[in-house]
């Protein structure tokens, strides 16, 4: 726990991102929230590529342009549904579901399915002051900034040696070594923890709905023990770069820091995917909460301590499912 093999620190896709954000500053203009919705969607774009065997970019395309697709609709899902919290939920359930289901597919259909899922999952807290047009010049914003990117990588990353065109990645042995009753199992643990996750953040959270579903869904897997040390890392790196995002912005609240902030945070969060998802999260958060402290309000003080519990109750929830899991897995082995 908290020892990083740093040789998998990567610059390069750090840089990479860092210049997207600069991109969609500049095309967001002054637009907080379309802003927030691209560089969430973006970031989620790069976790179908980061988070995978190498592969050929025309399958990176092709994982993209699914995600893309599948954002839009699942907003738009979410959009139609909004008006009903009971209805919301239910298709929480079954959008998380099947795309749990994906894993019996291989690493890239489950990291696209498990990023669109994500962008769903988003949706309540997209939906506070904001209609569909906003939310999906963000997502198009966002994901098209990193299909560009990757459309241009031949003149930034090179080819790497010994790569074809057509080259297939080496799937993981993940869809060999889960049976369909155990994935139907895991999907429907997951599935439920997600939406009721959703659930009590929409009745109980002000600020942000999602928080408690959030952090579920970052660190649950089949692997109890690695749910537990993704539990650990979590409660400790999160709730790390809440403080410091927050007092950043307090004490540091003008516009050219918190720019300078947002950006070298955004390149070390990406930098940092091969090392640790811990860390990636931690230094989000220092970009996330810098708003909060800048606001020098009670208001942001309760969406900081909200996000601090929400993370909390999360990281329960998610320990709690993989250890029925588990128990169901030793009560009935085949």
């Amino acid at each position: 726990m908290f020892k990083y093999d740093w040789s998998q620190f990567d610059a390069k896709t750090g840089l990479i991102f860092m210049a997207g954000v600069l991109l969609v500053f500049n095309v967001m203009g002054d637009s907080e929230f379309a802003w927030f919705a691209a560089g969430t969607s973006a970031l989620l774009a790069w976790v179908t590529i980061l988070l995978v065997p190498p592969q050929s970019l025309r399958r990176d395309l092709m994982g993209l342009a699914v995600y893309l697709v599948a954002g839009a609709a699942l907003t738009w899902l979410g959009v139609v549904l909004a008006a009903s919290t009971a209805a919301l939920i239910i298709a929480m359930f079954v959008v998380t579901f099947v795309g749990y289901m994906m894993l019996l597919w291989g690493a890239q259909a489950f990291m696209v399915a498990w990023c669109a899922v994500y962008w769903f999952m988003l949706v309540p807290l997209f939906m506070g002051t904001h209609d569909l047009g906003g939310i999906l010049y963000g997502h198009v914003i966002g994901t098209g900034t990193v299909i560009a990117l990757n459309v241009l990588k031949p003149l930034w990353a090179g080819k790497p040696k010994g790569e074809t065109p057509e080259a297939e990645p080496s799937e993981p042995a993940t869809n060999q070594e889960y049976s369909l009753g155990y994935m139907l199992r895991y999907a429907g643990i997951v599935a439920t923890s997600i939406a009721g996750g959703t659930a009590l953040g929409i009745r109980f959270l002000t600020a942000d709905p999602t928080v408690i579903a959030n952090a579920t869904i970052n660190i649950i897997s089949p692997s109890f023990a690695q749910v537990w040390h993704n539990a650990v890392e979590r409660v400790v790196l999160a709730s790390l770069g809440i403080i410091i995002g927050f007092y950043l912005g307090w004490f540091f609240p003008g516009e050219l820091f918190g720019h300078l902030l947002t950006t070298v945070a955004a390149f070390a969060a990406l930098a940092m995917t091969r090392v640790s998802f811990g860390l990636l999260i931690g230094f989000l958060f220092i970009m996330i909460a810098y708003p909060w402290g800048v606001m020098h309000t009670d208001a942001g003080h309760l969406i900081a301590n909200e996000k601090l519990i929400g993370e909390l109750i999360g990281i329960v929830i998610a320990v709690l499912a993989i250890g029925l899991l588990t128990r169901l897995k030793r009560a009935d082995p085949a």
